[in-house]
């Protein structure tokens, strides 16, 4: 007689109200239980100390100036641990620095109940889940959580992009990878096109935001 596998999860959200909300929509699912929530940052620690869920419900907010780097810490101390971020952010630079850093999903906090369900399932499941949906700030993203148009760069675009982000001039580009000034200069322009930069100012910004550097 075959079991149905238990979905162990800790959210952890500032919001009291959200937390109940979070808890109730989990209990809709028998095959899920919520282990623990917490409402900042030292008892979600002090609670994983204790008991490592199979997935973290997580908001970022809960992250004050001194904490950057949280998604990434939790992934390297509890690799075992899917990472669902669940925030009202829906920067692509927000995304990106959680999908970079390890988190496996991100839903926003306009997401209907299914949703949530289906992010724990998956995530849970080893498999990314992103449900990004609001008029002004959605875009694509591909099946593993890359923007569409960063994904159009070439392995070489995406090298010139690291080194411009890195604070490489185009000469020292050039040098680095045996490439004319020339060369690297017209890599510079299709990554000012695809990437709808202005200038090399804005490449590097999006180099240092998106988490390539």
């Amino acid at each position: 007689m075959s079991t149905t596998r238990v979905v162990n999860v800790v959210i952890a959200d500032s919001c009291p109200l959200l937390l109940l909300g979070i808890r109730e929509v989990l209990a809709k699912d028998p095959s899920i239980y919520c282990a623990a929530s917490t409402e900042d940052l030292a008892t979600l620690l002090q609670t994983l100390g204790l008991r490592v869920p199979d997935v973290l419900v997580y908001d970022p907010v809960l992250e004050g100036p001194q904490d950057r780097g949280v998604i990434r810490d939790l992934h390297r101390w509890y690799p075992g641990m899917g990472i669902l971020v669940f925030s009202s952010r829906y920067h692509e630079t927000a995304v990106m620095q959680a999908l970079r850093g390890g988190a496996l999903g991100y839903l926003l906090k306009n997401a209907k109940p299914e949703e949530l369900l289906e992010g724990v399932r998956s995530v849970a499941a080893g498999k990314r889940f992103i449900s990004i949906k609001d008029a002004e700030g959605a875009f694509e993203v591909t099946e593993d959580g890359m923007p569409i148009r960063e994904a159009l760069l070439s392995a070489r675009e995406t090298t010139v992009l690291k080194q411009l982000g890195s604070g490489k001039t185009i000469s020292d580009i050039a040098t680095s990878l045996g490439l004319s000034v020339k060369t690297v200069s017209t890599y510079r322009t299709r990554l000012c096109r695809k990437l709808d930069a202005e200038n090399t100012a804005s490449l590097i910004r999006y180099a240092v935001k998106t988490g390539l550097v």
